[in-house]
């Protein structure tokens, strides 16, 4: 999926070439071979890339280094992160503030900011959360 999404497939002489660029970044790769192009840099590849079920697998990280993502591995929980400088840390929960409405206060939402939670009124059911029922026809009475 990830070289179909990123990648170039172009049938090459006695292969399949994939071509991924990012950024001004190219790094060429031939099915079957461990040779590969990092722009006009010779790369030999850990394994391979090969077709599984019609699906290219590819050393991922091997590209996406290539293609200047920053790549780790974490051994223990088999996970393998890749990360731009642009991209925020997923790790760092974002914070949110616990608010309660005063009285008569109304809840509001500003655009990228959390929103605020909706007050309800003990044992009343708040409107926003009232189901409608909409008959088959479609019409409300």
């Amino acid at each position: 999926p990830y070289a179909r999404a990123f990648a170039t497939m172009v049938a090459a002489g006695k292969g399949v070439r994939i071509t991924f660029e990012r950024n001004g970044r190219t790094f060429v790769i031939l099915l079957g071979s461990r040779d590969a192009f990092a722009g006009a840099a010779a790369v030999t590849l850990p394994i391979a890339p090969y077709l599984r079920a019609g699906e290219p697998i590819i050393p991922l990280a091997a590209v996406a280094r290539a293609l200047g993502f920053v790549v780790t591995y974490d051994g223990a929980a088999r996970r393998l992160d890749i990360e731009t400088e642009s991209m925020p840390s997923l790790s760092t929960p974002t914070p949110f503030v616990t608010w309660s409405p005063a009285p008569g206060e109304r809840p509001t939402f500003t655009p990228h900011a959390a929103p605020t939670p909706v007050p309800t009124i003990s044992g009343i059911p708040h409107p926003r959360r009232t189901p409608i029922l909409v008959p088959p026809d479609g019409t409300l009475r």
